[in-house]
């Protein structure tokens, strides 16, 4: 039977601040579905890595067991304040390790929001094999600030600052093709929507899909675009 990975919640009434060493935190089942991440507080939420592991929420990792489940949703929301997380080699990420070629399972979906700013310096993640890539979602009243994110295999990704800029990384919603599966996934690759009240600047985008590339919207209602 399939082991379903444990749920990590944190709550504060006011802020969290916590340093995440090299082995960082990871929900996860080796033959079943992950467990959740979910991080809120009141005020700012400042993560620190110390490592390339950081927040991740995956599926599968033994060797000689199938993956059988899917990876899980990792959600950071701050009410009032900012999410920093610090460390620009450090990943938050949600996926499947060693999935096999036919495998159809899912990675999760990636949401971080806050009142007073977005700040993650490395790359966010959300990547399966064969399945649904999972959606990331960032959104603000004020200034974001990325690296790179990653929604492969066909996962959404959408950026929304009311009230100031938006700065990030490469963006990839591709669809890959694992060379040992002999029927790929016939799906468009995700789309890629960044909406701002001030300037956005981005790096590469990249949508493209097996039968279409995923839609590129950018929107800055009053300020310039730079990608």
């Amino acid at each position: 039977s399939k082991v379903t990975g444990g749920t990590l919640t944190i709550e504060a009434s006011e802020s969290v601040s916590t340093i995440l060493d090299v082995e960082g935190v990871a929900a996860f089942s080796a033959d079943g579905n992950s467990g959740n991440i979910t991080l809120r507080a009141a005020d700012d939420i400042d993560i620190t890595c110390t490592g390339s592991a950081c927040l991740m929420a995956f599926a599968g990792g033994l060797l000689g067991v199938d993956i059988r489940g899917n990876g899980g949703d990792i959600s950071i929301v701050s009410d009032t304040g900012t999410v920093s997380i610090q460390d620009t080699e450090s990943n938050l990420a949600s996926f499947l390790v060693n999935a096999n070629a036919g495998t159809t399972f899912n990675s999760g979906d990636i949401e971080i929001a806050a009142a007073n700013g977005i700040f993650a310096a490395g790359t966010i993640a959300s990547s399966t094999l064969n399945g649904q890539g999972g959606a990331i979602t960032l959104e603000s009243d004020t200034l974001i600030e990325t690296g790179s994110l990653q929604a492969f295999c066909g996962g959404d990704v959408a950026i929304t600052s009311l009230n100031a800029a938006i700065s990030t990384g490469d963006i990839s919603t591709s669809v890959s093709i694992s060379p040992n599966d002999p029927a790929p996934p016939s799906r468009a690759g995700g789309s890629i929507t960044i909406n701002a009240n001030g300037n956005i600047q981005t790096q590469s985008l990249s949508t493209q899909g097996l039968v279409a590339g995923g839609d590129i919207n950018l929107i800055s209602r009053d300020g310039t675009i730079t990608t």
